[in-house]
């Protein structure tokens, strides 16, 4: 199996975190760990960067739900049942996509890349 090129690019660097002592244990929790750790940097820089794309969409879903449950509250204190009802079920699906696109969003994994650079240069050598 053929490396990709960002894996060839990137081997010379992260394999030197796997022969810095002549152990191969600490070897193993030293490379591993550096790994570990430009994974979790890139998920964070990815994770904000995306944060910073899609803030307007998650304040217009968050401002959406506000609305809907707004709107029904002036419908039950009016006595409309129809109406609130209409308006909760609106409010709620907001809520629920609000409650979605942030939980969602918050979910980091950039585990998978490191991963799979490692079974990349595992399967090339045979």
């Amino acid at each position: 199996m053929e490396m990709p090129s960002l894996y060839l690019f990137l081997d010379p660097y992260l394999i030197w975190f796997y022969r810095l002592t002549g152990q191969t244990g600490w070897n193993f929790l030293i490379g591993t760990s550096v790994v570990a750790v430009l994974a979790l940097m890139v998920g964070e820089l990815t994770s904000l960067l995306a944060s910073l794309l899609v803030r307007r969409h998650f304040t217009q879903v968050a401002g959406e739900a506000k609305k809907y449950q707004d709107l029904s509250m002036e419908a039950l204190k009016a006595g409309d049942r129809p109406a609130y009802e209409a308006a909760n079920k609106l409010a709620n699906d907001a809520f629920n996509k609000s409650f979605l696109c942030s939980w969602l969003f918050r979910r980091r994994s950039s585990g998978p890349s490191s991963l799979c650079w490692d079974g990349c240069r595992n399967d090339s050598r045979g």
